[in-house]
């Protein structure tokens, strides 16, 4: 069964995940699965769902948020379409991926890169592990959102979603991709959850996952 909620005040929609959470699975042991779409929203709501879980009455904020798996939307999938995959050797993790930029970014070929010169550049306050971050960010939803593109990316093909050219402003993104690709050494995500879209979920899932979510994720387009 498919339960949605939609609302403009994210508290509100937090209370309500905590009143469904706060029904306990069948197996106390079993972690719940909440999926979110960024390490900022991952952050703020564990936060919330501390405050509201096992709270010791109505309206205190004394509560303890335990045994939940924030999972991003690649990491769901992945979990659920190859579950014999060890998540915790996963050269494609989110985590070992930024880290994985980094020591792109930081090569002495990166500094003399004429096309990722935009990327060494850093705004006051901001740090290279900020951006390696937020980059891995971005080709992990990629990797979610846009598999068809990274392989032709991978192929050296420097095109968009639709398949139409990029322009020179963004041909840095390919570029970065098949190097960080090289440097991984293994094949991305998208083509296993291409071939395994027809497996069935793992009985160790939890009965349904639950997520919150802007509704600003991008569909891939057909094709």
């Amino acid at each position: 069964m498919l339960r949605a909620t939609s609302g403009g005040d994210a508290q509100q929609l937090a209370a309500q995940l905590a009143q469904i959470l706060s029904d306990p699975m069948a197996d106390p042991m079993a972690a719940e699965w909440i999926v979110v779409t960024t390490a900022g929203v991952q952050r703020w709501l564990s936060l919330e769902l501390a405050r509201r879980l096992g709270s010791s009455g109505a309206g205190r904020s004394d509560g303890v948020a335990a045994n939940l798996d924030m999972l991003f939307p690649g990491t769901l999938a992945k979990r659920v379409l190859s579950p014999d995959t060890d998540r915790a050797n996963d050269p494609w993790h989110l985590d070992r991926v930024a880290w994985v930029v980094l020591d792109v970014l930081e090569s002495s070929a990166a500094a003399a890169d004429t096309r990722l010169g935009p990327l060494n550049r850093l705004a006051p306050g901001a740090t290279r592990w900020g951006r390696a971050r937020r980059l891995a960010d971005l080709f992990d939803r990629y990797l979610l959102h846009r598999p068809t593109m990274l392989a032709r990316w991978a192929a050296g093909h420097d095109v968009d979603g639709a398949d139409t050219p990029l322009p020179d402003r963004a041909a840095w993104q390919p570029h970065l991709w098949r190097l960080v690709h090289a440097r991984i050494g293994v094949p991305s995500r998208a083509p296993v959850i291409g071939c395994r879209s027809r497996s069935p979920i793992p009985s160790r899932s939890p009965a349904w996952p639950c997520c919150l979510a802007s509704p600003s994720l991008v569909p891939q387009p057909p094709g």
